[in-house]
C-alpha cells in the first residue's frame, strides 16, 4: 500500500494509534520508509506529528521488533537531523543496530532454537524486521549443517513461502548474470537451499501452473548452487520430471540438461566429514566424493568431456570450479587407468609367458621320455612293446594361463611327478625283469667259480707231492715199473705166439754177445721210467683239464652275465639320467 500513488498516511497513522498487534504495527512503521512518491515523501520529512510518533516507538516500542522498525524508519525518511535529536538521545541508526547485534549475539547460543522465546521474539524479528540483514549475516554459513542461523533462516524462509522462493530465485538470476563476480548475500546458501527443499516439498502436491513455473525455475538456478547438497538435490528432482521435460530441457537449456545428468548419477556421491581445522570446533563439511570403479574407460571419458563442457559453460564461480576439479580428478583417474591397464597388460603378458615356460618344461619333460622310448623301439621294438608303450605317458593337464598361478604350478608339478613315477616303474620293471634273467646265471656262476677254486687247489697239492716225491721211491717204482714192463712184454709174446723172439734173444746171449743184452736191458729201463713218469702224471693232468673245463665254464656264464648287463645297461643309461 505504501508504494503505490497514494498511499493512506491517515489510516497508517490510525493504525499506530489503535492497533497493538506487534507485526501489524512492525509493518505500518515500515510502510512510511517504502513511500515512493516525492510530494508525500518530502512532507513526510516535516511532519513533526509522525516523528514524535516514531521517536516514541523507537525508545519505548513493546518489541524489539518495533523499536526497530521506528528506528531504521525514522533514518529512511530522512528526518531534519536537528529535529531528530530534539526527541532521541542517540542515532536512530544506533538504535536500530544494538537491536541488531542484540539478536546477532543470540547466535552463538547452541540452545537458542529451544528457548521460550525463540519463535515469538527472536524468529518473528527477522521475519518483519530484518530479513536483509538476515540475509547478509547468514551468507557465510552452509546450509543443513544445523547451527542455530542455519536453523533460524530455514524456519524464516518456511514461514514466507513462494514469496522467499521468488526472492532466491530472483537473488540467483543475479548472480548467474553476474559471474565470478556475484554477491555473497545473492548466493547465501542457506536460503538458496531452504528456497530448494520447500520447492521440493510444494513440487510433490498440485500446484496452479504458475507456481509450478516460480518452483521449476528455482530447482534448475539451484544447479549452479555452491552447496554439494542443495545441487545434487535440484538435480534429481529435475531428473524425475519426465523424458519429454529432459528433451526439452537439452533444446533449450544444454548446459544444464548436461548438469542435470552429472549432478543426478548414483557415483556422485556426498559425504560428512569432520574438518581438520584446529580452530573448527570439531564442524563438519561436505565433501563430494566419486564411485567411478563402475563406469568403464569410455564412460569416464564422457563423463570427463561433460566436465570440462560444465566448467567452461556454467556461470556460477563455485560450480565451475568444482567442475574444473572433477575434470581433473577424472583425467587422472583416466591416467592412472591407462596406466593400470598397461602394467595389467605387462603382468598378464608375464603371466602367460611365465605359464607358457612353466607348460613347456612339462611339455620337454614328456618328450625327453618319449624320446628315449623311441630310442628304445628303435633297436629293440620286443623290449619297447613289453616294458615302454603301455600304459602310455600321462596327457598335459587342460590349463590355461587364466588359472591361478599357484594352482598351475602345483598342477604341472603334479604332472611331472606323475611322469616321473611312470618312468620309475616303467625302470623298476625293467630291472626286475632284467635281474630275473641274470640271477641264474648268477648263482650258476659261483657254483662254477666255487668249483674251479677247490679243482685248483687240488692240482696244486698234487704238483707239489708230484715235485717233492723221494729219489729212493722214485727208483723203487721205477724197478716195479720194469718188472711189471717185462711181465707184460712176455705176456704179449707169449700171448702173440712170438716164441721165436725168445729163441734170438737167447741164441745172441749164447753167442756172447752180452752188450746187445744190455742195451736192451737198458732200454726197457728206460722205457719203465717213461712209464712210470706218464702215470705218475695221469691224474695232475686230468685234474689239470678238470680245471681247465670249469674255468671255462665260468668265463661262458661270465660272457653271458656281461652280455646280459649290456643290455639292460643299454636302457638303463637312457632312463637313469632322466630319473635323476
Amino acid at each position: 500500500m505504501a508504494t503505490r500513488s497514494d498511499p493512506p498516511i491517515d489510516a497508517f497513522l490510525q493504525i499506530l494509534e489503535g492497533v497493538k498487534l506487534e507485526e501489524i504495527v512492525a509493518l505500518t512503521i515500515l510502510a512510511f520508509g517504502k513511500i515512493t512518491d516525492g510530494d508525500i515523501k518530502a512532507r513526510l520529512k516535516e511532519s513533526s506529528e509522525l516523528l514524535s510518533v516514531l521517536s516514541q516507538q523507537a525508545q519505548s516500542g513493546a518489541t524489539d521488533l518495533i523499536r526497530w522498525a521506528a528506528a531504521t524508519t525514522i533514518e529512511t525518511v530522512g528526518f531534519d537531523f536537528i529535529t531528530v535529536s530534539q526527541h532521541l538521545s542517540e542515532e536512530p541508526r544506533k538504535i536500530a543496530e544494538k537491536i541488531v547485534q542484540s539478536k546477532i549475539r543470540r547466535f552463538s547460543d547452541s540452545n537458542l532454537v529451544n528457548s521460550d522465546d525463540y519463535y515469538d521474539e527472536f524468529v518473528i524479528f527477522w521475519i518483519y524486521g530484518g530479513l536483509e540483514r538476515l540475509k547478509s549475516i547468514s551468507s557465510n554459513c552452509k546450509y543443513a549443517e544445523g547451527s542455530p542461523i542455519d536453523r533460524t533462516c530455514q524456519v524464516v524462509m518456511s514461514f514466507l513461502g513462494l514469496r522467499a522462493i521468488k526472492n532466491v530465485n530472483a537473488a540467483l538470476q543475479r548472480a548467474e548474470s553476474m559471474g565470478d563476480k556475484a554477491s555473497a548475500i545473492d548466493e547465501n546458501e542457506v536460503f538458496e537451499g531452504s528456497a530448494q527443499n520447500m520447492a521440493k516439498q510444494k513440487l510433490e502436491s498440485k500446484v496452479n501452473p504458475d507456481e509450478l513455473n516460480i518452483l521449476i525455475e528455482n530447482q534448475l538456478h539451484c544447479l549452479q548452487s555452491n552447496n554439494l547438497s542443495t545441487r545434487k538435490s535440484a538435480a534429481q528432482i529435475i531428473s524425475q520430471f519426465g523424458t519429454t521435460f529432459i528433451e526439452q530441457l537439452k533444446q533449450s537449456q544444454p548446459t544444464l540438461a548436461i548438469a542435470v545428468f552429472i549432478f543426478s548419477q548414483d557415483w556422485y556421491k556426498l559425504q560428512w566429514v569432520t574438518s581438520g581445522k584446529k580452530d573448527s570446533s570439531g564442524l563438519q563439511e561436505l565433501i563430494q566424493c566419486y564411485e567411478f570403479d563402475s563406469l568403464s574407460y569410455n564412460q569416464l571419458d564422457l563423463i570427463a568431456q561433460k566436465f570440462d563442457f560444465l566448467a567452461n559453460n556454467l556461470t556460477r564461480k563455485k560450480v565451475k570450479q568444482d567442475c574444473r576439479e572433477w575434470w581433473k580428478q577424472a583425467l587422472n583417474d583416466l591416467d592412472k587407468r591407462q596406466k593400470l591397464e598397461q602394467q595389467n597388460q605387462q603382468k598378464l603378458a608375464e603371466r602367460k609367458q611365465r605359464f607358457e615356460e612353466r607348460k613347456q618344461k612339462s611339455i620337454a619333460l614328456k618328450n625327453q621320455i618319449e624320446a628315449v622310448f623311441n630310442q628304445v623301439r628303435s633297436f629293440n621294438t620286443e623290449w619297447y612293446n613289453r616294458f615302454f608303450a603301455n600304459p602310455s605317458l600321462a596327457s598335459l593337464p587342460n590349463l590355461t594361463f587364466e588359472s591361478n598361478e599357484t594352482d598351475y604350478h602345483q598342477l604341472f608339478s603334479q604332472y611331472d611327478q606323475c611322469l616321473i613315477d611312470q618312468l620309475r616303474k616303467m625302470d623298476k620293471e625293467w630291472n626286475s625283469y632284467w635281474r630275473s634273467q641274470i640271477s641264474p646265471l648268477e648263482t650258476q656262476r659261483s657254483s662254477a667259480k666255487s668249483e674251479e677254486s677247490k679243482l685248483s687247489k687240488d692240482l696244486q697239492n698234487s704238483r707239489y707231492e708230484q715235485e717233492n716225491s723221494s729219489v729212493l721211491k722214485w727208483i723203487l717204482k721205477c724197478i716195479v715199473w720194469y718188472f711189471i714192463y717185462y711181465s707184460i712184454v712176455h705176456v704179449v709174446i707169449a700171448a702173440a705166439g712170438a716164441g721165436w723172439i725168445y729163441s734170438i734173444v737167447h741164441a745172441i746171449a749164447a753167442a756172447g754177445a752180452g752188450w746187445i743184452f744190455a742195451i736192451f736191458a737198458f732200454v726197457g729201463f728206460i722205457v719203465s721210467i717213461m712209464l712210470t713218469g706218464y702215470l705218475f702224471s695221469i691224474p695232475t693232468r686230468l685234474l689239470e683239464k678238470t680245471v681247465i673245463t670249469a674255468r671255462v665254464k665260468c668265463e661262458t656264464i661270465d660272457s653271458e652275465i656281461r652280455h646280459l648287463y649290456e643290455k639292460q645297461d643299454e636302457v638303463s643309461q637312457l632312463l637313469r639320467p632322466l630319473i635323476k
